[in-house]
């Protein structure tokens, strides 16, 4: 049960960072087009709620269940799983808080035509957006560290 536990979490983390990783690397090229960016920005705004809810949510439930199975080994006041716990937390927040109130902002923009606007938001995003990533990164490390451990 706990490797299948172990590899639901690392699913989910693997969602989550490589939905970050599409959106860096192909946003930007989808973006620099007048014709192609309201389009990539709609596909974002309805796909990223249930893609990163599965993914934090699987990373949330198989991680306090793998805590709650480790027989004591790690507890919920353990370094790394409070780090985790603090990256999803933050992960949630940033999604609603700037994630989607910016990109709903930047549809608003393309479709009352003043998309002139859209490509500081667009690059305070990815801006955003590395913050996450990185966030992820270091809960990964952590992870695999099992720091104060």
């Amino acid at each position: 049960m706990r490797d299948t536990l172990l590899w639901l979490h690392i699913v989910g983390t693997g969602i989550w960072l490589g939905a970050n990783i599409t959106q860096a690397f192909v946003g930007p090229k989808l973006m620099a087009n007048r014709e192609t960016a309201p389009g990539w920005l709609r596909a974002v705004q309805a796909a990223s709620g249930p893609l990163y809810g599965i993914a934090s949510g699987l990373i949330l439930v198989t991680g306090i269940v793998l805590v709650l199975n480790s027989d004591g080994a790690y507890e919920f006041s353990s370094v790394f799983v409070t780090i985790g716990f603090a990256v999803v937390i933050i992960g949630g927040a940033l999604a609603g808080l700037v994630f989607g109130r910016k990109t709903r902002q930047m549809i608003g923009l393309y479709e009352s035509g003043q998309d002139a606007q859209v490509p500081a938001i667009y690059r305070s995003l990815g801006m955003w957006g590395i913050l996450d990533s990185l966030l992820i990164v270091v809960a990964i490390l952590a992870m695999v560290s099992k720091w104060g451990i």
